[in-house]
This record gives C-alpha cells, sequence and structure tokens, in this order.
C-alpha cells in the first residue's frame, strides 16, 4: 500500500498543523544530533520518524496517533520493513518505518505555517477543500466554508464554471486552509449574499461580458482581506524535495503595479527535446529516449525568479489529448540544483491551446489577430489517418523547427533535439518518414507485421502508438509557438520571456494581471 498524496498527504498536513499549532506538540528531535529537529532539510527525513523529545512527551504521541487516524493500516506511521542497503561486502539488511518521508512532510509544512503565517494564533478551524467536512481526522473544529465558495456558487453557475473549466485549483490550488470562527461566518455570510445581488439585477447584468470577472474579484478580494486580517490561511502544499529545505511564499493577495507584470526575463537553461527516433522501448514501437516534449527554462518576473521544468506528454491511450506539467527547480541546501519532486502545477488544457494556438499560427508576428482555436489543426483523431498535405505540413515544421535557434543562458543560442527520422535503426527521408509513421498509424493490430518491422523485432506491439504519434505533433506545435515567440520582437526584445512566464504562472495559478480570476493562497514547497 501507500499514502495517496491528495487525500492522506493533505490530511497528514492538517493534523500535524492541528496538534503543532494548536496542541503545541514538539516536533522531534534529530536522532543525529538529538537537538529539536527545524524546518530545515536534514538527511535523515527521509529514512526516520522524528524522536520525541521525551519519553513521556503525551503531546507528540498524540500527533502520531493522529497521522494513524487517517492512514489504512499498512502505512500507519509504526510500520516498518526490512531493506537492504549497500552492495557486496557493505551490503546490510537495516529497518526502515516506511512513511517516514511523509511524517517529515508533514511536520516541515506545518511548522513553516506556524513560523511564517499563523501570526502566533492558535486557535483556528481547519479545512480540507478537496472535500469538506470529514469524520475521520480527529481534529474538532474542521471547517468547509471555502468548499461553500466553490460548491455551492462557482461550480453551479454556468458562466463561473466555465472560465475554469469545472475544475477548483484553476480557481485556486489551496489544499487546505485555516480560518476562524469569524472569518467562516463572514464568508458564508457574503459570498451567497452577493451572487444574489448579482442575480438580482436581471438577465442586463448577467449577459454583459464582464459581470462573471466582477464578481469573482469581489470573492477574491474578500478573501484576500481576511487573509491580510490574519483570519484566513490558504495553502497549497508540495511534498518535500530532498535536500531543499521548505519553504511558503503568499500569491495573489496585492494588486500588481501597474495593474499587470510586464518586466520579464526569459530563457532556456539546457536545450529543448523532442525525440522522433522510434526504437524497440519495452517491447512497444515508441519514440525516445523519451516521448514527451521537455525543456527547462530560467524567468523573472515581479522581482522573483522562477526556474522550472515543463514536459508536455500524453495523457491517454486513446485520444488526442496531452497534459503540461510544470515543475519548480529548487537550490539544494548544499549548492546546485535539481527538479522539485512534486509539480508546481498544470497548465489549464483551455488556456494552454488558446496561448499555443495564437503563438504558432500568428500572422505576420501579430499573435493579438491570430486564431485561438487552431491547437488541434493538421492532427486528426485517433482512428483518423493523416492526409498528404497534413503528412508534407509535419514534414516541413520538422524540418523547419530542427534549424531554429533558441535562446540558451543569458547569451548562448541552442537547437532542439528532435533526434533522428529513423524507425528501427533505418534512416529516412524527413517525408518519406512522416510517410512511414502515418502507416503505422493506420495499422488496426495489437502487433506490427514482419513485413514492416523485420525479422529481429518479431512481435513488437502497436500498443499506444497513434496517440503517442499525436503527442509528438503536438510537441512540434508547442515548439513552433516557441519559435515564434522568441523570432517575434517588440522593442528589440523576444516575446519568448513573456510566454515562458506567462505559462509558468498559468500552472502556478498566479495573477500576471490583475484580470485575472485566481484566488490567494500560501504556496509550500
Amino acid at each position: 500500500m501507500a499514502i495517496d498524496a491528495q487525500k492522506e498527504g493533505e490530511l497528514g498536513c492538517l493534523v500535524a498543523m492541528y496538534h503543532i499549532i494548536e496542541k503545541g506538540a514538539p516536533v522531534g528531535l534529530s536522532p543525529e544530533t538529538g537537538k529539536p529537529r527545524t524546518v530545515k532539510y536534514e538527511k535523515w527525513f527521509d529514512t526516520k520518524i522524528p524522536l520525541a523529545p521525551k519519553s513521556n512527551s503525551n503531546k507528540f504521541q498524540s500527533m502520531m496517533d493522529g497521522f494513524d487516524i487517517i492512514l489504512k493500516p499498512g502505512d500507519r506511521v509504526g510500520v516498518t520493513k526490512e531493506v537492504t542497503k549497500g552492495s557486496g561486502n557493505n551490503k546490510k539488511k537495516v529497518i526502515q518505518y516506511v512513511n517516514a518521508a511523509w511524517v517529515n512532510t508533514w511536520i516541515s509544512q506545518a511548522l513553516v505555517i506556524k513560523n511564517d503565517f499563523s501570526k502566533g494564533r492558535k486557535k483556528w478551524k481547519y479545512g480540507w477543500f478537496n472535500e469538506g467536512r470529514i469524520s475521520n481526522t480527529g481534529i474538532p473544529n474542521m471547517s468547509s466554508a471555502l468548499q461553500c465558495i466553490w460548491d455551492d456558487i462557482f461550480s453551479k453557475d454556468p458562466d463561473i464554471n466555465k472560465a475554469f473549466t469545472s475544475q477548483k485549483d484553476n480557481w485556486d490550488p489551496a489544499d487546505i486552509y485555516l480560518i476562524t470562527e469569524k472569518a467562516e461566518k463572514e464568508i458564508e455570510d457574503f459570498c451567497p449574499r452577493l451572487y444574489e445581488e448579482f442575480l438580482s439585477a436581471g438577465e442586463a447584468i448577467k449577459n454583459e461580458k464582464e459581470w462573471m470577472e466582477t464578481f469573482v474579484g469581489s470573492v477574491n478580494g474578500e478573501l484576500c482581506n481576511l487573509v491580510k486580517a490574519g483570519e484566513l490561511i490558504p495553502i497549497s502544499l508540495k511534498a518535500q524535495t530532498t535536500q531543499v529545505t521548505m519553504t511558503g511564499k503568499m500569491n495573489n493577495l496585492n494588486p500588481i503595479p501597474g495593474g499587470k507584470i510586464d518586466q520579464v526575463r526569459g530563457y532556456f537553461t539546457r536545450k529543448p527535446v523532442a525525440y522522433f527516433t522510434l526504437s524497440n522501448r519495452g517491447g512497444k514501437l515508441d519514440f525516445g529516449p523519451t516521448n514527451s516534449m521537455k525543456f527547462h527554462a530560467f524567468t523573472r518576473a515581479g522581482g522573483y525568479t522562477y526556474p522550472y521544468l515543463v514536459e508536455q506528454r500524453m495523457s491517454g491511450p486513446s485520444s488526442n489529448t496531452n497534459k503540461q506539467e510544470i515543475k519548480d527547480v529548487k537550490m539544494k541546501d548544499g549548492g546546485g540544483t535539481k527538479d522539485a519532486n512534486a509539480q508546481a502545477g498544470m497548465i489549464p488544457v483551455n488556456k494552454f491551446k488558446k496561448l499555443i494556438s495564437k503563438w504558432s499560427h500568428s500572422t505576420g508576428g501579430n499573435v493579438e489577430s491570430a486564431p485561438d482555436n487552431m491547437y488541434d489543426a493538421d492532427i486528426p483523431p485517433v482512428g483518423s489517418a493523416l492526409s498528404d498535405s497534413e503528412i508534407q505540413f509535419w514534414a516541413n515544421e520538422y524540418d523547419e523547427l530542427s534549424k531554429k535557434d533558441f535562446p540558451l543562458g543569458e547569451s548562448g543560442v541552442t537547437k532542439a533535439d528532435l533526434g533522428e527520422t529513423s524507425i528501427l535503426g533505418i534512416k529516412y527521408s524527413t517525408l518519406d518518414y512522416f510517410k512511414t509513421v502515418a502507416d503505422l498509424d493506420q495499422l488496426e493490430i495489437t502487433s506490427f507485421p514482419l513485413s514492416v518491422i523485420g525479422e529481429k523485432d518479431r512481435g513488437l506491439k502497436h500498443g499506444n502508438f497513434s496517440a503517442k504519434l499525436r503527442n509528438k505533433l503536438y510537441n512540434l506545435r508547442f515548439l513552433r509557438a516557441l519559435s515564434n515567440a522568441y523570432e517575434k520582437k517588440v522593442d528589440g526584445h523576444p516575446q519568448l520571456c513573456m510566454l515562458l512566464v506567462r505559462m509558468y504562472f498559468l500552472a502556478a495559478k498566479m495573477k500576471i494581471s490583475d484580470k485575472d480570476l485566481n484566488g490567494p493562497f500560501v504556496k509550500i514547497s
């Protein structure tokens, strides 16, 4: 068994906050130093449960018992297993706690909130934003105030629901929250009353383009006021990344100077990769060494830096859909960097498609006049064949994009690594390659015939080849948008930096303009 990050992972943090902030539970001693642990990352976090400062510390044990309330029997914090460490003469068997990493993550998260955001307040009500009131946390003072906003108002209004594509996190990515009883009552009164006032204004205002933005903005403003007053802390949680100390940052709280962030920088820190080489990968014909498109970028906006990794990958075995995941790149305590264990967020599909459509189909470099519904152009659905003109189009895109320059670091340039137009070791011209993969796409079989793959690859599976092929075409569309943004200059500056920043802010649900509709939250990562 394993802990469910969305449910038990979030509830575990609530339990830790309740016991550490409200009940005054000690956070444990470092097994290495014997001193009380802090929020600072220590290597033992991933191997041992913190020890109680005193053997008779009932409050610490109550917190451990609180974790067990939300966990399945096989995942409880006292459960151990025997594992083998090292190799050769250094091989040995040791006993480890199965979920020590989670315990230390929860305590670190609680310490960030206690030290930096709770303002010394101890009396809170505790909310789980995904499901609301539940009975199995062991926390007596649970709240469902923020759920009332989403479940009872936002998700039921067709205009608001459409704006956030039916996803609560596209409005506010908070997983849990701390709230005072006073703030809870204010929210439960203010939000429905304001909504009724909007509706009572009649259909005239309902049909106006900006009615929804005005209403959601008013709700966000009320939440921001409660946060500033120390009455509410909405919290977005990320798992502990090894070798990185946890920190918290408040987002979407204050108006942006000038109304929008427009002084930005952005470039790649590694060359983008989107491999088209086809080979036998685990008994399946697959693109590789990875089917995804990936690149690392550095961005600066609003006085903050946001280094990150983007991965565009297939999201389903039989569809044209894909995901755009972003992970923060974190500074390690000991120097250097590493990709965060947890993703910073997913770029909302509708907004990503609109953004990429405009940049990949910009008319004479004029993004504003470009179509915003061209994301799927020249990419037929799974089950439909690529036409001759579509094959020619994508062959041309591959050739052109493989020659394009992209910014690498402050002053360098690089080219995207697209692999080779080869299939099972045989090199093809670009056009013949795309003709061949289009033919392979249409084979309604579970494995490829020998006439296609040859004797040495007998039994090679078709698998999800059709969906993977379409993901590669979307990779080229994404790369085209990046290339167009780099070539488009305003006052002599490439606009790729704006696109890179916009993608990060969309994924992280951070406002880049005061017109954006995202709610306030603390991001712990």
